[in-house]
């Protein structure tokens, strides 16, 4: 039972022209524009529907893994850095992975019930929104890793980015508000010149300190109050080094 398929809507004249029989309770649809297909989740069936825009059929279906729990796809948000659809599971704390150049999947886990996906191409992070503990995890898209998690308002459900002002707005459900996280550039060794940080530099895949080669450190610009200062940590969170910049870089 229930409604299995798309409707394709002409939006000169706003009428139903078409309908796409895809998979069990279809629940999220997004354009990709590298290969100009449509895709569908299919939360009851675990599957995602390919969908061709030039002959309105189903092209294929992509079968999801298995996830530790159940699988129940819903909305999903394509990055075009890495060609990747990031797809949410409600029922567990993962968000599926989907390269669509080697059809390679992989998971990242979240918090629980995440319910809602956006890419940010300023810094290149995809936000989810997490509604059971009220936070959204924020993913970097080179080398899909969290970042961090950032605490919202109770139960939130949607979110979106403004590229006027550059913030993600995140809908809260439980608690009738918006919150707003202010998405910053990511900070690379490429953009450090720009900082006038002379004394870090690029060692492999590594920022490293005065040249050296003390592991796996990132650089990161804050902001405090209008007053903007870059710090460079190691994986663990410690500081080893900081310093001004004249740069207007947040995250």
């Amino acid at each position: 039972g229930g409604i299995n398929y798309v409707q394709v809507i002409d939006p000169n004249l706003n009428v139903v022209i078409n309908q796409i029989v895809v998979g069990l309770a279809p629940s999220g649809i997004c354009y990709v524009p590298f290969n100009n297909n449509i895709y569908v989740t299919n939360q009851t069936a675990g599957t995602v529907s390919v969908i061709s825009p030039l002959t309105d059929t189903v092209t294929s279906t992509i079968v999801l893994i298995a996830d530790l729990v159940t699988y129940t796809p819903g909305a999903l948000q394509y990055c075009p850095t890495n060609n990747c659809l990031y797809i949410i599971n409600y029922a567990t704390n993962n968000i599926y992975v989907l390269n669509l150049i080697t059809a390679a999947q992989s998971l990242v886990t979240v918090g629980a019930n995440p319910y809602d996906v956006q890419y940010c191409p300023t810094n290149n992070y995809i936000y989810v929104a997490n509604q059971t503990p009220s936070t959204v995890t924020i993913i970097n898209a080179d080398g899909n890793t969290v970042f961090k998690t950032v605490n919202v308002g109770t139960g939130p459900s949607g979110i979106g980015w403004c590229p006027t002002r550059n913030i993600m707005y995140v809908a809260n459900n439980g608690s009738g508000n918006l919150s707003a996280i202010q998405c910053g550039e990511q900070v690379t060794a490429d953009r450090l010149t720009s900082f006038g940080l002379a004394s870090l530099k690029k060692a492999g895949n590594f920022l490293t300190s005065n040249g050296g080669t003390t592991g796996n450190q990132y650089a990161s610009v804050y902001n405090t109050g209008g007053s903007y200062f870059f710090g460079l940590e190691n994986a663990s969170g410690n500081s080893l080094a900081s310093g001004t910049v004249g740069y207007s870089v947040v995250l």
